[in-house]
């Protein structure tokens, strides 16, 4: 078997903090660029002899292991990450087969997971599992362009890791599984769909959490935790076809540069009762941000708008996930 038929990514919730969980969810994945930090320590001094530092003034110690990491949005399985993405996650259904796994910004304490990947060997194609735990979520990225499907991006961080752990052998949801793209996609402002062809959106959020602290009589970072707020950014481009959207990042009242934000991307498959998933993106309270199109060369004019996610008058927001499947848990 090639290596590329081994590569695989597997995850699940620790029910304590780094205290490590046998994987249990598999995902499929498009690149990972996770990497351990290693640290050295040097400790300096002069002495009658030395023209250089000796060996044994130097101290080794592992930091944390931390990077990115990509995988398309699919119809099953993708529940998973909602938690952990944002805190809170609030189940109803199962209505027409459909289960709504609806996802708020809630406390991210002791919401830790355990990630295993395996970068299978070449040549020779054999398994080499990594295995990581006390897994965070810092950042994530939703992101759809026109003509491809939607992916997420997780910038994510771990307090342990070792090459010694099995690997645990994948499952995958069983049934049709698709990816959803831009095929079935609808993004309105303010419960219109938007007045130009939109080539692509994108949804960001900083969960603002430290690297983690560290304990004086060890190198292991403590939890990561929640020190600023939130930071959720949001950007949608298109064609310039009217003034209508430039006119709200115009406008010189404040309550008239906001608007509410849905980017729904539906997919193309019915279940057995007819339904079909979704992915939806709910931004209440989104300030919107821009620049006037300029002509640059002959391609027709478009251009972007952009901004940061609020809380509305009512305390909401600033971002919900609602993912729509046939998982009747997240």
């Amino acid at each position: 078997m090639s290596a590329v038929a081994k590569f695989q990514l597997g995850a699940a919730s620790e029910t304590t903090w780094n205290s490590g969980s046998v994987v249990s969810r598999f995902f499929e994945i498009i690149e990972e660029k996770v990497q351990p930090d290693f640290e050295r320590i040097s400790v300096p001094g002069l002495r009658a002899g030395s023209r250089a530092m000796r060996s044994d003034r130097s101290v080794p110690y592992f930091k944390e292991a931390a990077g990115t990491f990509k995988i398309p949005v699919l119809s099953a399985g993708f529940g998973f990450w909602l938690v952990h993405m944002l805190g809170s996650v609030a189940t109803t259904g199962p209505v027409a087969g459909l289960s709504t796994h609806r996802a708020s910004p809630g406390d991210l304490l002791a919401k830790g997971f355990t990630w295993q990947v395996n970068r299978a060997t070449h040549p020779g194609d054999a398994n080499q599992a990594f295995t990581f735990t006390g897994g965070k979520i810092h950042k994530w990225t939703l992101s759809c362009n026109a003509g491809e499907h939607v992916e997420a991006e997780f910038d994510v961080s771990f307090a342990g890791q070792d090459t010694s752990t099995a690997l645990v052998s994948g499952s995958y949801p069983t049934g049709t599984v698709e990816g959803f793209t831009f095929v079935g996609a609808d993004v309105q402002i303010n419960s219109s769909s938007v007045s130009f062809q939109a080539t692509s959106f994108k949804v960001s959020c900083d969960n603002k959490l430290d690297r983690g602290t560290y304990l004086r009589s060890s190198p292991a970072k403590k939890e990561p935790v929640q020190v600023d707020l939130l930071d959720v950014q949001w950007e949608l481009e298109g064609d310039f076809i009217d003034t209508t959207q430039r006119n709200k990042f115009a406008s010189n009242v404040s309550t008239g540069t906001f608007a509410t934000i849905v980017a729904t991307f539906t997919g193309q498959v019915a279940n057995s009762s007819g339904t079909f998933p979704s992915i939806k993106v709910i931004l209440p309270a989104a300030r919107m941000d821009g620049e006037d199109p300029n002509i640059t060369g002959p391609d027709p004019l478009s251009y972007k708008l952009a901004g940061p996610a609020f809380l509305d008058a009512t305390l909401q927001g600033p971002v919900y996930l609602e993912y729509a499947s046939n998982d009747t848990a997240p």
